[in-house]
């Protein structure tokens, strides 16, 4: 071990003891964890930064404010009024529809722009019911870690261009070796199904919390306009509107979708709908501050070699001719351990050149693989750390990892075994 990889693994540790105890602000933990990798000189200055450049931040950051102005909207009233009675009436209902509408937000706009909308669904919900805020929202979480990316729409149409990036050039280019746009969807839909009937079984699993107006910058302006009026209604519609259709266009426009969006904030605060404050307030909340400071974590950890380390170890692991199910597995396995404290994307862009090497150095099928590593790097749930969705739920929730685990760890293993048996069955190892 390096002493890069056991500094990093020490600040992690640390980070880790911070989110159980749960004394401070996740947000003020991670900040700090980034600080110190910058005082050792894991990460330089600009790098400990970077992540609040990063889009994916700056998408949550806008969202934020763009739900808070969400609630200024009469008809932000009526959906409360109709979903609390729909909750009291027929909750199973209520938990297919919240499931059913994440599972088709998750393939037109992907995971963190889902996440952020589906907020606002869930704070219309009856916090004194099973069918709780924060349960509902960690729910969402694992439905978009269960479906994302199976169709190639939107944003999602990249995954599996991500994954080939990675390792193109190891197979020569060989289409036969690469992943297909629809190969997510065939090795992925019985894994999503399975875990989807576990989600709707299991969800008084997920622990009681109450969620954080700091985590969502829900900051009320005392001097900013009261009252609905149909100018706040239309402005807020129109708003929305441009959000998810430049949202589901990501994959044509690129970032410029990101820039959509942000203007979007600046059309609320020129049109008074949101303050000033009110806007600050969301674009700087303590889970924007998370979700930045992990991204630079993550960053830290992969840099120091540890995706490289675990590769090696695999490689003794798998020992001479395993099976087609036990190389499956154990690449599911280790993958989405690595996904608990690595970004998902993160490990797809260091974990898969790695896993096709060990493919092609046994005579595997390196696309079999490589499908193994990407639909496992969704499952990033168990930890803050794994994704930005996780980041998101756990900030927004203040959930401790500790209590989420009864949920959680059976959710990761009926992933991994369902993920080892569909592969095997669509796209064997040998």
């Amino acid at each position: 071990m390096t002493l890069q990889m056991g500094l990093t693994l020490i600040v992690l540790l640390f980070m880790i003891i911070g989110f159980f105890v749960g004394k401070l602000s996740y947000g003020l933990i991670t900040m700090t964890c980034v600080m110190i990798l910058a005082l050792l000189g894991i990460v330089t200055p600009e790098t400990a930064f970077a992540g609040f450049s990063n889009t994916n931040i700056i998408l949550i950051a806008t969202m934020f404010a763009i739900n808070l102005a969400v609630g200024k909207a009469s008809y932000s009233e009526i959906v409360k009024k109709r979903i609390a009675v729909l909750q009291k009436k027929n909750g199973f209902v209520l938990l297919m529809g919240i499931i059913g509408f994440s599972i088709v937000l998750v393939q037109f706009m992907g995971m963190t722009p889902t996440m952020t909308f589906m907020l606002l669904i869930v704070q219309t919900l009856d916090d004194d019911t099973d069918m709780c805020q924060s349960r509902m929202y960690f729910l969402i979480a694992a439905i978009s870690c269960a479906w994302f990316a199976r169709l190639p729409i939107g944003a999602n149409a990249a995954m599996p261009l991500l994954s080939n990036a990675s390792y193109e050039e190891m197979v020569g280019g060989n289409q036969d070796y690469l992943l297909g746009m629809f190969d997510l969807l065939k090795g992925g839909l019985i894994p999503s199904i399975a875990l989807t009937i576990y989600c709707i079984l299991a969800w008084r699993l997920i622990p009681r919390t109450k969620i954080s107006p700091e985590a969502v910058g829900a900051y009320r302006d005392p001097n900013a306009q009261t009252g609905y009026s149909k100018r706040t209604d239309t402005i807020v519609t129109l708003v929305l509107l441009t959000v998810m259709v430049g949202m589901a266009l990501n994959r044509q426009i690129g970032s410029f979708s990101y820039i959509i969006v942000s203007t979007c904030v600046l059309v609320l605060i020129f049109t008074n709908v949101l303050s000033l404050k009110e806007a600050v307030s969301a674009l700087t909340c303590d889970t924007v501050w998370m979700a930045a400071g992990l991204t630079v974590v993550s960053t830290a950890l992969t840099n120091s070699g540890l995706a490289e380390a675990v590769g090696n170890g695999i490689l003794n692991l798998l020992g001479e001719n395993p099976s087609g199910l036990y190389v499956s597995f154990v690449f599911s396995l280790v993958t989405v351990v690595l996904t608990t404290f690595l970004n998902n994307t993160a490990v797809i862009l260091a974990f898969t050149p790695i896993g096709v090497s060990v493919a092609l150095a046994g005579g595997m099928n390196p696309r079999a693989v490589a499908l193994v590593i990407s639909l496992s790097a969704s499952l990033g749930l168990g930890f803050p750390t794994a994704s930005n969705i996780a980041s998101i739920a756990f900030a927004v929730c203040h959930h401790n990892p500790l209590k989420t685990a009864k949920f959680v760890i059976p959710f990761l293993i009926i992933g991994v075994i369902t993920i080892t048996i569909s592969c095997n069955l669509f796209f064997p190892v040998y």
